[in-house]
């Protein structure tokens, strides 16, 4: 037996949190392997592992948080940094109840304004889109892309 609360006489496990008890000589809570100077000796008792059940109630618990978050608008990235979790988790709990992930595809690829002017310019001074993008640090489908919207490819 080892000096640990757990196992000490005067040490009475909680009924709702089972990972702690309270210590009738000191009168506070205290976890079950808390080493003590008042130990007695006691019976050995099981420590409390953490089930499947609560494991189980936490990750739903986590994919409501989720949820909620995502029918806010939410994209699955601001999701995952706000619970600090991976984006593959948000994904999956979102997929397991069924839910499209909230993609943000705000024209983050589209050249707007005096940028794409000056690729415009540059593509009419016969400037290569591999060029072009390494001078914009747009992709060149993007260029590309741009390019047919101005009507030049």
């Amino acid at each position: 037996m080892t000096n640990h609360c757990l196992n000490c006489q005067k040490w009475v496990r909680d009924k709702d949190d089972t990972i702690i008890g309270v210590c009738l000589v000191c009168n506070e809570y205290r976890f079950q392997y808390e080493d003590c100077e008042r130990w007695a000796q006691g019976e050995e008792r099981p420590p409390h592992r953490e089930g499947n059940a609560i494991r189980q109630r936490r990750a739903r618990l986590l994919d409501d948080e989720i949820e909620r978050l995502n029918r806010e608008g939410k994209t699955n990235g601001q999701i995952a940094d706000e619970l600090k979790i991976n984006k593959d988790r948000v994904r999956i709990g979102l997929r397991e109840r069924g839910l499209a992930s909230v993609w943000d595809r705000t024209n983050r690829h589209k050249i707007v304004d005096d940028k794409l002017a000056e690729v415009v310019n540059w593509y009419k001074q016969n400037k290569s889109l591999f060029w072009i993008s390494k001078k914009t640090g747009y992709s060149t489908s993007t260029i590309s892309r741009a390019l047919v919207r101005e009507g030049l490819k």
